[in-house]
């Protein structure tokens, strides 16, 4: 495993950060079957699901890729050791897999019609906004990386057209995903320096604990069965627990492998999350929910080796 992280396939697999991917399908999934759920009698279009998966993925690899050429020459200076500064692969190359990751993400959105395609391309546009422009801003850089997670919850819910997009659920759901996204880049501006994390550690956990609440207290979604009720609490429970747990270990002036190790782990808690959200869709929402759970140890094995933020 360590000859193949030094090779030329273990650079790209560092420059798109690996552990991460198990992360990304899951949030047009999830927007896909809370949109699924609020349309009465409407069947499950694999074929659609897996179009906003596969789209969403293309486009997030494409925003990887741009922000390490966005940040090479900062690279250099400071983490000489990544793909793009160490020459393991070339700028040319990685603006290269850029354009065919974006243009693959774009044209795999079109395929669910002229919603899904105009949400990828705000989708494009805040990527670039944020690796560009808003990342070394307080506040706004955040939340413009929280709102590229959050819009991809979207792409998943407008393969089924614009009136799913407006679904209360699914506005919810990219809600909560984007806050809880915001929240640990919030965290992560803090990977490279030693300090103290502060209160913005307990941040993941309160949102989830929060906004978990205005599904189950008003009934913002009709709960499917006992099945579903069940899985779907003890999800939520679970991911603000693991948020907690994580909260604690970035307490007192952690270093900065510890910062970024947690990192990693919030960043895996949003499939607990995806998941929770996939229970709420009589189905195929429990199936979908279990593949996402059985990508955590999966993300777990990879992010051993690879780095996740």
């Amino acid at each position: 495993m360590a000859g193949m992280r030094d090779g030329r396939i273990g650079a790209w697999l560092q420059l798109l950060r690996a552990p991460n991917l198990f992360t990304v399908p899951g949030d047009p999934l999830a927007g896909f079957l809370l949109a699924l759920a609020g349309t009465a009698g409407a069947s499950f279009p694999v074929e659609r699901a897996l179009a906003a998966a596969g789209a969403s993925l293309m486009l997030y690899c494409a925003g990887l890729v741009h922000n390490d050429l966005c940040d090479f020459q900062e690279d250099c200076r400071e983490r000489p050791t990544r793909p793009l500064p160490s020459g393991r692969i070339s700028r040319s190359a990685a603006a290269i897999a850029y354009a065919l990751f974006a243009l693959g993400g774009v044209g795999l959105a079109w395929t669910n019609g002229k919603s899904s395609l105009t949400v990828a391309v705000i989708l494009v546009l805040n990527i670039v906004a944020y690796n560009r422009y808003a990342k070394r801003i307080a506040v706004i850089g955040p939340l413009n990386m929280g709102l590229c997670r959050g819009l991809s919850v979207l792409v998943g819910a407008s393969a089924l057209g614009w009136p799913a997009v407006g679904h209360p659920a699914v506005v919810v759901g990219a809600a909560i995903v984007t806050a809880y996204i915001a929240a640990v880049t919030s965290i992560a501006s803090r990977e490279t320096a030693v300090g103290r994390v502060g209160a913005r550690r307990n941040l993941p956990a309160c949102i989830l604990a929060f906004c978990f609440a205005f599904f189950i207290l008003p009934g913002l979604h009709p709960l499917p069965n006992d099945l579903g009720v069940w899985a779907f609490v003890l999800l939520c429970g679970w991911g603000v627990v693991w948020a907690a747990w994580c909260a604690v270990r970035l307490g007192g002036t952690p270093a900065p492998r510890a910062v970024q190790q947690n990192i990693g782990r919030l960043i895996r808690g949003l499939l607990i999350v995806q998941a929770a959200f996939c229970c709420l869709c009589p189905w195929p929402g429990l199936p979908v929910a279990a593949i996402l759970v059985a990508f955590w140890p999966l993300s777990w094995l990879v992010g051993r080796w690879f780095y996740a933020s």
